[in-house]
This record gives C-alpha cells, structure tokens and sequence, in this order.
C-alpha cells in the first residue's frame, strides 16, 4: 500500500454541539451566531436547505426565522472547545499521537499509511458510529491516497452520494476521477485561495478536471512551488506530510465588539482582563511564553466617523513568561497609558507576541539570582490556579481584575447571548439534571 490518508470532519459542528444536549431538535433548522449574536455561523442542513447562507446577518431574516421555527443559538465557544477536545482525544487513543494531526477545531487528518491493511469503507463506517455513540457527533469520514484528495472526499461524503457519509478514494480505482472531478469546482480545493482561484478562474479553468488536464510546468510557472504540491496531490502524489511539529504562533490574539458602548477606566479593564484570562489559558495550553502585551481599544468607526479613536499601546516584559499576574500588569498600564477619557468605546482587545517554547526558555543573565527559582513558582501557582478551574469549573478562580472581569455578569462590555446554551460540560452548576 502506498501513502493513504483519512480526514474526519463533523458535520456542522456548532450546530451539533447544541444538538447534543437538545436531541429535541434532531431534523429541525438550527443556527448558531456569531459573537453578539450578529451572523450566522454555523447551520443545520436544514437551515441550508431553506437557502440561508453562512454569514448572513440574523436581523435581515427575523420573519423567516419565526415562519420556518428555525432555532438560534448564541455562540458557546467553551463548550464547542470541550467537545471537540473530547472527541479528538476519542480518535488519538485509538490511532496514536503520531497518526494524529488535529487540522481545525472539527477535523483531523490520520495517517494510514503503515497500519494493517483493511476494508477502509468499513473502517471509516466504524468511526462514524463511534463518535456518533461515545460524544454524539455526526461525522464524515474521507480515504484517499493524499491529504487533499481526502479533502475533497470529505466534501463529497457530506454530500450524502454513497448514503453514508463516508468516501473511499484508493489509487488502483480511478472511477472516482472520471465520476466527481468534473463535478468539483477548483475554488473548493483545499490549499486554493482566492487569488490562485481568480487566475485559475481567469484561464478558464474552473473544475479540477481542467486543473489536474494542466502541464505541470504551467502550474509551476504560475503559481509556485505550494501550487504545483496541489497539483501533485490532485494525481495522487502525496506531497503534504503530517505535520510532525506545529510551527509557533507568531501571536497570540482576543477581542471582541462589546454589547453596549463602555465609557469608563474600570469596565475597560474588566473586558481587557477577560480576554487576556482566555489568551493565557492558550498560551499555556500550548507551552508558550509571551515577551510582549499589546492593548487596543476603539470608539465605533460608524458613529462618530469625524471624533473615532482607536488606540493600541505595547508593553515588553523584561523576559518571556505565561505568567497571568505579570502579563495582567503589563496589560493594565498598556491600557491606562491607550485609554482617552470621554469617549464610547466599542471594541477592545489584546495580542501577546514574542512568543517562544516553554522547553526553550532560559533565564535572562542580567536579572536577579534566583530568578529561574522564582519562575519555577509561578509556574506551580498557575498550574495550582488551572487544576482548580478544571476541577470546579471554568474561572472560578481569578487574578486581580481578571477576577472582577468573572463576577460583574451585568457588565456594559460583554457580548450579547441572548440564545446561549448552558456549559454543560465545563461548569459544575451547569451540569445536565435528569429527574
């Protein structure tokens, strides 16, 4: 067997975090909207059905929601991250850390190549039925010889063909090719963006039939080296391997819109310490240490179009670290030093950058002996702070405002949730009650 490729994918994958919980709305229109429950982000089938289209504001189908009775959710992204942590975990276990590469918060690819050969149509209804039973998510299940083919096979198992939402590509059958590639538009490629895509589009080549019918050197020349790896992979050349170690963020990112204007110091370091809580659990999570907080903060550009401010203000740490305390500092007089009293802002957030690995770091040599000591007690604090959130639920333990941040639920700077469902499975007082 040559190289062999398997991507999981579950299917509408916000819409099906709620239905877990919701089994009631199993075959009923469902949507989840974006933060301040602006657009839609993710729908059932039968939202598509209704030609409802990804991103579509909710206030301009108000009577088609209430004529069709499609249900909305606000967004729950702590819950989403949870399930998908769990089903991720289901599938490592099972095929190894070193098979694994976890591609989206929904999809992983996993390398067959080297495992016992076997039915793979079968393999995959297998999983389908396991993640189905064990977490409750619908999936669908693409094999083929290259990561991008098992991309496009996912696309088709999604579509229903086979029934069954699994699509098994092997290179000993090219039926496939002849039956879907002139079907596949190029713009749903995996690794073709918008810009490749416009002049794949302007050389009238519009499906990968036409695509894969190209010179490979014409690919080249047009479109590099990361092209023609697509190209390559289209003919069932695997030339994109698992990744075997995640490049570093160059930077670590959170803001948000607020759901009304705030207009004072202390509801704008609330929401600043709100993100720069979820941004450190990040951090963390991947082994990383930030050297440098950026703060930045807005007033409406619609507004006040002739008076808008915006201003962003960095801080650089004396040495990297993922400690909370010491970013929070940073992070607060970024925002005293940014903030412009009068004014009603509408959106604020943080970066942290001068990311490096936590294996990677070393003390600076012109601080203060012991440093490494005091940084190993951090460390345990922090650790000690995230066993506790674990155990008792998500940030009922916080630092300074980060705390304040957590228990002023009337604060003018969160985000509108209206539809938002319990955590189900991350806060203890959420738990579901069965009576």
């Amino acid at each position: 067997m040559g190289q062999l490729w398997a991507l999981i994918d579950v299917n509408n994958f916000f819409v099906s975090c709620e239905r877990i919980f919701r089994p009631d709305l199993e075959k009923k229109p469902v949507a989840v909207l974006s933060s301040n429950d602006g657009c839609i982000v993710s729908r059932s089938q039968e939202v598509k059905d209704l030609g409802i289209a990804m991103g579509t504001p909710k206030f301009q189908i108000e009577e088609q929601i209430k004529k069709e009775g499609i249900v909305c959710f606000s967004s729950n992204y702590r819950l989403y991250g949870d399930i998908s942590t769990r089903a991720m975990a289901t599938i490592r276990e099972t095929v190894g850390e070193a098979r694994q590469e976890v591609y989206s918060i929904d999809e992983c690819f996993i390398r067959l190549t080297g495992m016992k050969e076997r039915d793979w149509q079968d393999w995959a209804r297998n999983w389908r039925a396991r993640l189905r039973r064990e977490i409750g998510l619908p999936v669908s299940v693409g094999v083929a010889q290259t990561k991008t083919l098992a991309k496009l096979a996912v696309e088709i198992a999604k579509k229903d063909f086979l029934g069954d939402g699994t699509m098994v590509w092997l290179s000993n059958d090219k039926s496939w090719q002849k039956q879907y590639f002139g079907q596949i538009p190029v713009t749903q490629v995996w690794g073709i963006g918008r810009a490749s895509a416009r002049k794949l589009l302007a050389a009238r080549i519009n499906t990968v039939e036409q695509l894969i019918a190209k010179d490979q050197a014409w690919i080249r020349q047009r479109f590099g080296l990361t092209g023609e790896k697509t190209w390559r992979e289209l003919q069932g050349e695997s030339c994109i391997e698992l990744t075997e170690v995640l490049p570093s963020h160059r930077q670590i990112l959170r803001s948000g819109s607020f759901g009304a204007p705030v207009t004072t110091l202390k509801g704008l370091e609330q929401a600043i310490a709100g993100h720069l809580s979820v941004a450190v659990e990040q951090l963390r999570r991947e082994k990383l240490r930030a050297s440098m907080v950026s703060v930045m903060i807005r007033t409406s550009y619609f507004v006040e179009k002739q008076k808008a401010y915006s201003g962003v203000v960095t801080q650089g740490l004396a040495e990297s670290t993922s400690y909370l305390p010491d970013l929070m500092r940073s992070a607060i007089k970024s925002l005293h030093q940014a903030y412009v009293p009068g004014k009603a802002y509408k959106k604020a957030g943080i970066i942290l950058s001068g990311l490096e690995r936590e294996e990677a770091w070393q003390p600076a040599m012109w601080l203060e002996d012991g440093s490494q000591i005091e940084d190993e007690k951090k460390q345990a604090v922090m650790k000690a702070m995230n066993q506790l959130n674990h155990d008792f639920g998500a940030r009922k333990v916080g630092v300074g405002w980060a705390g304040m941040a957590q228990v002023d639920e009337r604060a003018k700077w969160r985000r509108k949730s209206a539809w938002r469902s319990d955590e189900y499975s991350t806060n203890w007082e959420q738990l579901r009650r069965v009576k």
